[in-house]
């Protein structure tokens, strides 16, 4: 299967809040297992008047579920020296409660409504795994850290999306839901 997908970057001009659409088309084996080997608080203290413009992708389109690295970046930092922008996951309203995953839904809220748990890995930018970030209990609050002046995040700043499909019962198509993101300066 061939598949083609077009990112368009979005913007978060000195903006406390984002969020992605993550979508994942499933499409259950032939042999109908659907196992596959192998493998799944924010917000800040201070707010800062300073300027920063931090990349959020608009959506994710998981081609390949091992693969994938999703990059938080930022295109502008005028902060005050001592501080930092600090990118964390909005769990409450990305519907993640504590001890619980990321889902993805396929028809939500309709009476065939179908979920399938998506692994968020805040991961290096090629892709090897640092730490799981979509639970609450996570020790470390932010997904990405990036110091007055600098574009290169002093901590985390790339994700990889993983989902868990090896679930019986979960039929073939299209499971997606929204991540929502906290953006603030904060002290260092």
């Amino acid at each position: 299967m061939v598949v083609l997908t077009v990112s368009i970057a979005a913007y978060a001009k000195d903006q406390t809040a984002g969020s992605m659409e993550v979508i994942y088309e499933y499409i259950v084996p032939s042999d109908g297992s659907g196992d596959r080997p192998g493998n799944g608080t924010s917000g800040g203290e201070t707010e800062d008047t300073t300027s920063y413009i931090v990349n959020i992708p608009a959506s994710v389109n998981i081609v390949d579920e091992i693969n994938n690295v999703t990059s938080i970046s930022i295109i502008k930092n005028d902060i005050a020296v001592g501080k930092k922008v600090a990118v964390g996951i909005n769990f409450d309203k990305s519907g993640i409660e504590d001890w619980k995953p990321f889902y993805l839904y396929k028809n939500k809220g309709y009476a065939d409504e179908e979920k399938m748990p998506c692994s968020i890995i805040l991961c290096t930018e090629t892709g090897r795994d640092v730490q799981t970030a979509d639970t609450k209990s996570v020790q470390q609050p932010y997904i990405a850290e990036f110091p007055a002046g600098s574009l290169t995040p002093s901590y985390g700043g790339f994700l990889r999306f993983r989902p868990v499909y090896f679930y019986s019962g979960l039929g073939s198509g299209t499971y997606k839901a929204s991540l929502y993101f906290d953006i603030s300066v904060v002290e260092i």
